[in-house]
């Protein structure tokens, strides 16, 4: 790579996380996925079953108590570092003109320990003239269109193809700058959609 296509591939880097950040910000609706927890449930112990034994004194009479509030706990705010760093995962730049969300998808699968080549995952997502149910137009065709023209796809057909790679994906809406802030501080990389040409401002 010569020293021009380093120098704007660094740009572009850049200003992708720019755009990123300042679409957060201004979008106020955020649309993105995120890993969600994976638990196993311990199995329950047998039930232990108890016969009463007879008494031969009768039973006595229990004063009831008269219900008192309980106040609840104040919830303990949870501490957003003023910025956070997470380890491991990579980039690369991506290889179709609309494919932005193959790209950063096979990036977040890769923080998973999962290689996913990007020409496999955008042709494995379903197309629709909705967004919300698959990829709208041609990957190859210019941005900045809406549908049914080429736009893209939104987060739940691209959560929903992540998990058939058993990922832990999950499309949100709504999420808030601090919430986003939160899980970022938890060392959850998330894929987020925002507008584009979102540059100078």
């Amino acid at each position: 790579m010569d020293q021009h296509s380093s120098a704007t591939a660094r740009i572009f880097l850049g200003m992708s996380i720019a755009l990123l950040l300042s679409g957060i910000a201004l979008l106020g609706m955020v649309f993105f996925v995120l890993p969600t927890a994976q638990t196993h449930a311990a199995p329950l112990p047998s039930p232990t079953i108890i016969q009463p034994t007879p008494t031969s004194l009768p039973p006595t009479e229990t004063p009831t108590l008269s219900p008192t509030a309980t106040p609840l706990p104040s919830p303990t705010p949870t501490s957003i570092p003023d910025s956070f760093y997470i380890t491991g995962i990579t980039g690369h730049q991506q290889v179709y003109h609309l494919g932005c969300e193959a790209s950063a998808s096979v990036d977040w699968a890769n923080f998973f320990g999962v290689p996913i080549y990007e020409y496999t995952f955008q042709v494995a997502l379903p197309h629709s003239d909705n967004p919300d149910y698959g990829f709208v137009g041609d990957v190859n065709s210019d941005w900045g269109q809406v549908p049914p023209n080429a736009y893209g796809v939104y987060a739940g057909p691209v959560a929903d193809l992540l998990q058939q790679y058993g990922l832990p994906a999950q499309a949100v809406k709504g999420y808030t700058l601090d919430e986003v802030k939160a899980k970022l501080a938890e060392s959850k990389p998330i894929i987020v959609w925002v507008i584009g040409n979102m540059e100078g401002g």
